[in-house]
This record gives structure tokens, sequence and C-alpha cells, in this order.
């Protein structure tokens, strides 16, 4: 997709998708600051987005038992979301 396509595609969302998508391309420049390399084999890859999807589950857990922890919900959510963004990205040029 080229950057014409690109605002075209983003300029006909909702204010909701943009909000969200601007989220996890701010953490995931925050990631990539804090964790310049990552790893080179795919498993470990997946590893860093299992270990934050475990981080959500964790989150909605004690949102559901403890009550108000939407912040950390979305906190952890926007950490899953980049991380899975930054797995897609550098994956070779044939898996995508």
């Amino acid at each position: 997709m080229d950057n014409g396509a690109c605002d075209a595609f983003f300029g006909q969302q909702s204010l909701e998708r943009k909000q969200a998508v601007t989220m996890l391309l701010t953490e995931l420049d925050k990631a990539e600051r804090k964790f310049p390399t990552w790893p080179d084999d795919l498993v470990h890859r997946a590893a860093i987005v299992a270990e934050e999807a475990g981080e959500l589950v964790r989150a909605s857990l004690q949102n559901q038992y403890e009550g108000d922890r939407l912040q950390e919900l979305k906190k952890e959510a926007t950490q899953t979301g980049a991380t899975c963004l930054r797995f897609l990205m550098k994956l070779p040029a044939r898996g995508l």
C-alpha cells in the first residue's frame, strides 16, 4: 500500500479507530526506543507477543475481580497491539 492509498484509507476511518491506531503507533515508537534490538527468530518474537498478551489477560482478570482497572487494561492492550505490529513488521517479506 503506498502513501496515497494509506491516506485514503485512514481518512475514511472513525475517530475511535484513528485514536486506537495512534495509541498503537505511539507505543510502538516507545518500545523501539526502549528495546532497539529484536530477536532474530520467530519463536522468541512470538514469545514476546505472548508475554504481553498474558499481561493483558492478568489485567482483565484483575479488572473482573478487583474492579476499576480500565487504565491498566488500556495500557496492556496497547502494549500487546504494538508488539503484534512489531512482529508483523519484522516478518520476512515472503511472510506478508
